[in-house]
């Protein structure tokens, strides 16, 4: 029972971060040993009163009293505890993972049945179990879909301790027979606890199969989780390669760039490692571009603009009245791009500038336009928010050049344009940085980040599994609601 939960729990890890020829993924995951150890030990804290409120499954045999048969069957089981001197697990070289209980005991109850020639009864027992050992190791690899796929490599159980206290009714009948049907018992559990563990993995490689990994972030963007090479397990991590590359609900177009090659160890500390490649941070910006986003607000009616631009623009607005309104916006010309060198983001920002004088009965006229061509350099990270369940991104942004080029040749604007770039160039940088520093919220709460890294092609980052929500997911088999 222990170990079905257990199971479930590192199988879905493998499956939600989320497989013949070899390719670069988008994201490349390196699970740890830590990982195992503090999934095991939050098994052990939530498990037994999860137990406690589903019943088992009855158990029905036959026994031999003499020369007659008499039929028992143990019926409404409940667990009332569940205790081991040890819960294990550990990756498989190769192959996927081990799973060990040793020391079992459990206490069960149950109503029960007895009827033959001789006797026909009914009442209430107890079921001690001991000395349980249970061994399982569970092989790991992409099915056809690349999703992740799972199957029994062996199975060990063996139960050595087994005794029945029979409550009620005839006490002499049941001494004679508690020695057989304990033996029994002994003998069909040891048989049958692979044969259902054997079961359970099946429906649980049904459900890996049920996973959404084509996941919808809003309704302009999804991404493509499948895997794209079968998991490697040494013994000391487990590798798993996602595409991670985004796609259009609207239109159902992927953009699917082709990513470097990634490679960094695992690192001491962290259950997990991740690194995001650049090709992935460009498919989203293409796909979020192709989707009518990448427009800012520089100015509007409401902005508190510094005192050159409100100059600028109330001069600009001369020729229209009174008006003090003003609406300018920054629309992206084509998807920006993003270069990752280490310790450094580079994007670059083809764009145009809309400057409008906003004019009573709804009306307005355009001040200028202006086409822009921006690169600035960001030191960023990603860490837990502070305020709500998720991360944020947070960094700084350098300018590394700024062009601007206003089109309305024989205009006030234009006689301005060196004014005029050298104003939107400072607050430009002003609106990065603000919102940089106030940081970015990622409403993503699967993973609790411990640190952020930028390397050459790809950002790495060093997080520990939310379990509280790997639970929910567990429970939905969607990995969007993490």
């Amino acid at each position: 029972m222990v170990m079905s939960w257990f199971c479930s729990a590192v199988l879905l890890i493998l499956s939600a971060l989320c497989l013949c020829s070899a390719e670069n993924p988008g994201v490349k995951v390196k699970l740890t040993k830590m990982i195992m150890d503090k999934g095991a030990a939050y098994a052990k804290q939530n498990l037994i009163s999860q137990l406690k409120d589903k019943p088992l499954p009855d158990v029905n045999g036959t026994i031999t009293m003499g020369e007659e048969n008499m039929n028992y069957a143990f019926l409404n089981i409940r667990l009332v505890d569940f205790n081991y001197t040890s819960l294990s697990s550990s990756f498989v070289p190769g192959t996927g993972i081990k799973l060990v209980i040793k020391g079992g005991t459990t206490t069960l109850t149950s109503d029960f049945e007895l009827y033959g020639w001789l006797l026909t009864d009914n009442g209430f027992c107890m079921l001690n179990l001991t000395e349980i050992c249970i061994t399982v190791i569970i092989g790991v690899q992409r099915d056809k879909s690349n999703k992740p796929s799972i199957h029994t490599v062996s199975c060990e159980a063996d139960i050595l301790g087994v005794n029945l206290t029979m409550i009620g009714g005839v006490s002499y009948i049941y001494d004679a027979i508690r020695k057989p049907m304990i033996k029994m018992i002994r003998n069909d559990l040891n048989q049958q606890v692979c044969s259902m563990l054997r079961g359970q993995i099946q429906q649980w490689d049904q459900t890996l199969n049920d996973l959404k990994l084509n996941i919808l972030l809003d309704n302009s963007i999804g991404v493509d989780l499948s895997l794209v090479n079968d998991p490697v397990f040494t013994e000391q991590n487990a590798e798993i390669d996602s595409e991670c590359m985004f796609y259009s609900p609207v239109n159902e177009t992927k953009v699917a760039l082709t990513p470097a090659a990634m490679s960094f160890d695992a690192q001491k500390g962290s259950m997990l490692t991740v690194g995001l490649s650049e090709a992935s941070f460009n498919s989203a910006s293409q796909v979020y571009h192709s989707g009518g986003g990448f427009i800012f607000r520089l100015f509007d009616a409401h902005s508190k603009s510094n005192s050159k631009a409100a100059a600028l623009l109330a001069g600009l607005c001369q020729p229209f009245g009174k008006t003090k309104k003003q609406l300018v916006l920054l629309s992206a010309s084509k998807a920006p791009t993003f270069l990752l060198q280490t310790n450094n983001v580079t994007v670059g920002f083809s764009g145009i500038i809309n400057a409008h004088a906003l004019l009573p009965r709804a009306q307005r006229e355009t001040l200028f336009t202006a086409r822009t061509d921006i690169c600035f350099s960001a030191q960023v990270s990603i860490l837990d928010s502070n305020f709500l369940p998720g991360l944020n991104l947070t960094g700084s942004i350098s300018l590394n050049s700024f062009n601007l080029h206003v089109e309305q040749e024989q205009s006030e604007a234009k006689k301005r344009e060196a004014e005029i770039k050298a104003i939107f160039m400072e607050e430009i940088l002003r609106m990065l940085n603000d919102n940089l520093q106030t940081g970015l919220y990622i409403p993503f709460r699967f993973f609790k980040i411990t640190t952020s890294t930028i390397k050459k092609g790809f950002m790495m980052v060093n997080a520990n599994m939310n379990f509280e929500c790997l639970e929910n997911v567990l429970s939905s088999g969607n990995p969007s609601k993490s």
